[in-house]
Order: C-alpha cells, then sequence, then structure tokens
C-alpha cells in the first residue's frame, strides 16, 4: 500500500513539474515539449532522483503514446489516407528514404555497426508535426506553398511511424538474411489479421450497439465504447507480438469514418494529454546532461541533423519540380527533431537496438533542433531567398469559404440549413442525435473547443446556436467567441430573460423567441381582421 502511495506522490510531483516547466517554455515561445523534456531531466536519475519508479512512469509512458497514436489514427481516416496524394505519398516517401540513407550513413562514418546505424537513420527521419503545424497556423502560412508542402510530407511522416515500429520488433529478434524477411512477412500477416478482426468489430458490432435506443442518450457510450477499442488493439497487438502503438493506430484510423470520430477525438483529449505528457517527461529522463566533453558532439550531431534533413526534403520536393525556393524553405521547415522520433528512440532503447550511450547524445541534439526550430522559421525565407522565385510560386491565398457552423438540427436548425443551402453557403452542423448524422451533419459537442476547431470555426462565415437549452446555448456561444474573436456568432434565445445572458456570453446577435413569435403572432391577427378594423384600430 506504501508503494502505491509512493508512485502516486511521484506521478503528481512529475504533472506538477511538467506543467511549470510547459508554462514557462510557452512564455519563452518553445513548444511545451521541451519543459516536459526538461522536467524529465531535472527528476529523472540523471539529476534529483525524485521519481523512483521508473519503470511505472514507463508503462505509463506507454499507454500514452497508445492514446497518441490512435487519436492521429482517428485524424487520418481511411477516407483521409486515400486523399494524401502524390505530393505526400510519393514527396514524403522519397524524403523519408533521403534521411535515412543520409543520417545512416553518416552514422556509420561514425563508426556506428550497419543495424545500429539504420535505426538511428529511421528514428532520426521524422520531422515534428506537432511544432511545425502550430507555427505554421500562428502565421497563417498553411495555405502558402511552403506550407502545404509541409503538411504533405508531415501526413507521410506520421503514417511511416507504423511500419517502422514494426521493423524495429523484427530487428529486435536479432535474426538475418532470409529469416529476418520471413520475420517481417509474419508481422505484417499478423497486422493484417488483427486490422480484419477491428475492421469487423467496428463496421458491423460497434455501430450496431450504438444504435440501441437505450443506450443513444448517454454521451459517454461512444467515449467508452472508443476507449475499450483503442485498449483492446493495444493489447491485441502486444498478445501478437507486435507493437502496442500499431494496433492503437490502426484502432483510430477504422474508427475514424465513423460518424462519431470527432467526438471521440475530443473527449479523449484530456486524458491523452495527461499520458503523453508522462510519455515526454519519461523520454527526459533518458537524457543524460552532456558534460563539457560532450557538448561539441552534441552540436556537431545538431548541425548534421539539421543540414542532412533539409538536403532531403529540399531534393524531395525537387522531384516535383517544385521551384527551388519554395523546396529549400520547406526543407528548412522540416530540419528539425520530430515527438514521434522520440518514441522510437525510446523503442529502440527498450529493445536494446540502441545503447544508452547512443540514445542519450541522440536525444540532447533532438531536444536542442525543437529548441532552434521557432528561428529556423525566421531563418527560411533568408535562404531560401538565395534561390530564385518562380512566377507560379507566389504564396497561394486560400479560396474564400462558404462554411457556416450550425449547432444543433432540430426545427430550428433544419430551418437555418436549409435557408443557407438556398443561398449556396455551405452547412456544416454538429449534432449530438446519432440518428441525424450523415452528410453535412456530423456527431459533435459544439460545447468542446476541438469539436468546433475541426469543423474549421477558424475559416468559417459564421457560427449559429439553435439549441434550446439556455445553458447549452450559452456555453456554445462562449466557446466560440474565445476561439474566433471576430466571427458572426447568432444564437437562439428559447426565453426572453435568456437575452442578456447570450449577449454577454458573445453573441453577435440572440434572436428571442418569445418576441419573435409575438410580433408574428402580431403580423398574423393583422393580416387576418378585415382592412377596415384594422386601420381604425
Amino acid at each position: 500500500m506504501s508503494e502505491g502511495w509512493g508512485l502516486l506522490a511521484e506521478i503528481v510531483s512529475l504533472l506538477a513539474v511538467a506543467f511549470l516547466l510547459g508554462i514557462a517554455a510557452q512564455r519563452l515561445r518553445q513548444d511545451v515539449i521541451l519543459g516536459y523534456l526538461l522536467a524529465g531531466l531535472l527528476l529523472g536519475p540523471s539529476a534529483f532522483k525524485l521519481v523512483k519508479s521508473v519503470e511505472a512512469v514507463q508503462i505509463l509512458a506507454e499507454l500514452g503514446v497508445a492514446l497518441l497514436l490512435f487519436s492521429i489514427g482517428l485524424e487520418y481516416s481511411l477516407t483521409k489516407l486515400r486523399r494524401l496524394g502524390r505530393l505526400a505519398l510519393v514527396g514524403g516517401g522519397l524524403q523519408i528514404v533521403l534521411s535515412v540513407l543520409l543520417l545512416s550513413a553518416t552514422a556509420i562514418a561514425f563508426a556506428q555497426p550497419f543495424q545500429t546505424a539504420v535505426v538511428i537513420g529511421m528514428a532520426l527521419a521524422l520531422s515534428s508535426t506537432a511544432v511545425v503545424l502550430r507555427l505554421l497556423q500562428s502565421r497563417s502560412e498553411m495555405e502558402s506553398p511552403y506550407g502545404r508542402g509541409s503538411l504533405g510530407i508531415l501526413l507521410m511522416q506520421d503514417v511511416a511511424l507504423v511500419p517502422m515500429l514494426i521493423i524495429f520488433a523484427v530487428l529486435a529478434e536479432g535474426r538475418r538474411g532470409f529469416d529476418a524477411i520471413a520475420d517481417l512477412g509474419l508481422a505484417l500477416g499478423k497486422a493484417a489479421a488483427l486490422i480484419a478482426v477491428l475492421y469487423l468489430f467496428l463496421r458491423y458490432l460497434f455501430p450496431m450497439l450504438f444504435r440501441d435506443a437505450s443506450l443513444q442518450n448517454l454521451r459517454e457510450v461512444p467515449v467508452v465504447l472508443a476507449m475499450a477499442t483503442c485498449l483492446g488493439s493495444t493489447w491485441g497487438a502486444h498478445a501478437l507480438g507486435l507493437s502496442p502503438a500499431l494496433g492503437a493506430f490502426a484502432g483510430g484510423v477504422l474508427l475514424g469514418d465513423l460518424p462519431y470520430a470527432n467526438q471521440i477525438r475530443a473527449d479523449a483529449v484530456p486524458l491523452r494529454a495527461i499520458f503523453v505528457t508522462v510519455f515526454f517527461v519519461s523520454i527526459g529522463m533518458l537524457a543524460v546532461p552532456p558534460q563539457w566533453d560532450d557538448v561539441p558532439l552534441v552540436l556537431l550531431l545538431t548541425v548534421i541533423i539539421l543540414v542532412l534533413k533539409t538536403v532531403a526534403a529540399t531534393f524531395a520536393l525537387r522531384v516535383f519540380r517544385l521551384p527551388a525556393q519554395v523546396a529549400v524553405h520547406t526543407g528548412v521547415l522540416l530540419s528539425q527533431i520530430g515527438e514521434f522520433s522520440f518514441v522510437l528512440l525510446s523503442d529502440a532503447g527498450r529493445k536494446s537496438l540502441l545503447p544508452p550511450e547512443v540514445v542519450s547524445p541522440l536525444v540532447s541534439a533532438s531536444v536542442l533542433t525543437l529548441l532552434l526550430t521557432p528561428y529556423l522559421f525566421k531563418l527560411a525565407p533568408v535562404l531560401s531567398s538565395h534561390f530564385g522565385m518562380a512566377p507560379d510560386s507566389a504564396p497561394a491565398h486560400p479560396k474564400p469559404e462558404r462554411r457556416v457552423i450550425v449547432a444543433g438540427y432540430g426545427p430550428s436548425g433544419k430551418e437555418v440549413v436549409a435557408a443557407l443551402q438556398e443561398r449556396n453557403f455551405e452547412p456544416y452542423v454538429l449534432e449530438l442525435n446519432p440518428n441525424s448524422t450523415g452528410g453535412m451533419v456530423h456527431f459533435g459537442d459544439a460545447t468542446r473547443p476541438e469539436i468546433l476547431e475541426h469543423a474549421g470555426i477558424h475559416a468559417a462565415l459564421a457560427f449559429v446556436v439553435t439549441v434550446p437549452d439556455p445553458q447549452l446555448a450559452q456555453t456554445m456561444v462562449a466557446c466560440a467567441r474565445r476561439l474566433a474573436p471576430d466571427l458572426p456568432v447568432i444564437a437562439r434565445s428559447r426565453y426572453h430573460r435568456f437575452l442578456p445572458d447570450l449577449l454577454a456570453a458573445g453573441a453577435t446577435l440572440a434572436v428571442d423567441e418569445e418576441s419573435s413569435v409575438g410580433r408574428l403572432l402580431a403580423a398574423q391577427v393583422l393580416k387576418a381582421l378585415p382592412r377596415g378594423e384594422s386601420t381604425s384600430s
């Protein structure tokens, strides 16, 4: 019992320190991941040794990776994977292969064995989706040529994590030649069997369970079933000798095409955030603060990583005849080490594919590349300006959006949607009744910021709240106003007394049902009265 409470105290201290250092990192305009890594470095065996139950923390970290990949899978549903396009599939694949080749060759030049060099090359080939997309969004550069090029390659990198984990599992068996190929084939067969079972469950049994009338009013049911799917697919992959992360990712991808995916993703965010935080803290525990003698090696590794990854991405994009300036700009943006590289480094260390004396400087160099990323964003235009800009490569502006987000699909919501469609606007409806979903109607809770962001609230023309519940309507209005301060927000007020509350919550306009019905009744009464009596009165 005392050990359990001791572990709880360590987890509390871990989360508290990670929280404080995460805030400090944000104040310094760095990614919160860096704060979490630093928290692990301070709490772990290399510094103050405040966390002694490292093994228990590693178990929580593995669960964090599973939840992270499950939510990534929800983003990249089968439908979206089919739409990645040639730039993502071929360009992203070529960038990964070139990065692995260049980094592996460099590791061999540093006297590393061939297998170790290949593992290093694969682990360092991935860039940071979270950091790059966050910086692109903050600069409104997502629709620029280099923004679109970065997005395509990053999507392919995220998908490539899964086969890399399978390869690591095969390499950990220590087999060579034909035996290794046979092991890889067996692993792929097991993965196919797992995916087939998940497909049957999620395509047939899952919807049947959710259509049960007794479950439709229980908001938590799809989330509980989704978490059961996540953990069950994770356990299934582990039981088959595969990477647990593979099972979680496959479950997320197959679940991503169901109408409940957006809501599940939003509801899983708080739980995922806790475990992912533990994961990055555990990675920080692997790092050893470099001694003065090691600093030159870490700096050299950092420069090599940034240069080689820039070259690989630039060449891959030039193959597609993108202008040199765009290709170089994109290459610089993708030159850092990504969060999934830490997943691969951790997995390689756990499987004894990389010794600790190799993992430590790589983690230190990877952290340094993340620290430099905001400055690389400022440096990229300067470096790329030395290459001519082709006339057709000027930054593209996004096409004007016609989307209007509507919360609620009752009688009022249907009237709003019909009026929008008559005028060629694009309604995006959020509704919690699963029987109403399909087409433009999406299952989702409009009080959740993740749901509104996924609906595209930053690019929408307006947000309309049609739900009758006054408290729910106020929460939706306030949430939309926080996310999009300048967005027109029109809300329905069931009763006159709730009108001030909706306006105070941030509604641009609130439609008062009682007054509206009163005016409509008055108009109908006057219309029904004889003309003479109407004018005389």
